[in-house]
């Protein structure tokens, strides 16, 4: 396949390129490479340098022109790995895919809505470390949640699983966020990552019955937004 040879061609590219960092050939070779081959160091090798983001923007900036003033990579990275999978067959972004299920459980009235969904990278929390970020995505607390079946407000948890690890699992904590001002200006603390973490907890084993309906795309209704909508 063309990706195949790309991939092959990355040493010789590699030795024939005068100034890899604006060679397009050469740092798509690299990019392809990494996503073949279960090698994160041809990712980030000091020697071959880092590949060229405004590079990749000029190529593609009809595609990505809504995301270009986007500093944030949480929301670049998904784009390019969705244009990549458009584009070929079969793809390697599906190397990055996770296949996760989000349960929302009213505990009052015992009610359970689920919803399956697909994502490149998994956003969590900033946290002192790692494993803390993961237990606080993968199990939330709600204080007000809106029943559909008791027609009021109730505790809930809300809980994600995944149903499909992906071969490469990317995990971005929080980076950004909005002062008094409404600019956006980057935590200034950094998030520990342990050498091993253990996410055999975040598996699905079972099956989901769904019995009440809401909507997972927005945050769930207090009583307050309800009467809101209603006026």
């Amino acid at each position: 396949s063309p990706m195949a040879v790309y991939s092959s061609l990355f040493p010789d590219l590699y030795e024939a390129s005068q100034h890899p960092l604006s060679d397009f050939n050469f740092q798509f070779a690299k990019t392809v490479n990494g996503l073949l081959h279960d090698n994160p160091t041809e990712w980030s090798s000091s020697k071959k340098s880092a590949i060229s983001l405004s590079m990749l923007f000029n190529i593609l900036c009809i595609e990505m022109s809504e995301i270009e003033n986007e500093h944030d990579l949480t929301k670049i990275i998904p784009e390019l790995l969705e244009i990549i999978e458009r584009k070929l067959k079969p793809s390697p972004s599906e190397k990055f895919k996770s296949h996760l299920t989000e349960v929302i459980s009213c505990i009052m009235s015992g009610g359970v809505s689920s919803k399956d969904s697909t994502e490149y990278i998994l956003k969590v929390p900033l946290k002192q470390n790692l494993t803390q970020a993961l237990e606080t995505w993968g199990n939330e607390s709600i204080e007000r949640f809106f029943s559909p079946i008791l027609q009021e407000e109730s505790p809930a948890t809300r809980s994600r699983r995944f149903k499909v690890f992906p071969n490469k699992l990317l995990i971005a904590p929080t980076r950004y966020y909005k002062n008094s001002d409404w600019i956006t200006e980057e935590y200034p603390v950094a998030m520990n990552v342990e050498d091993e973490i253990n996410l055999s907890w975040l598996k699905l084993n079972e099956d989901i019955k769904s019995d009440m309906q809401i909507d997972h795309s927005a945050p769930p209704a207090t009583g307050t937004v309800k009467i809101l909508i209603e006026m």
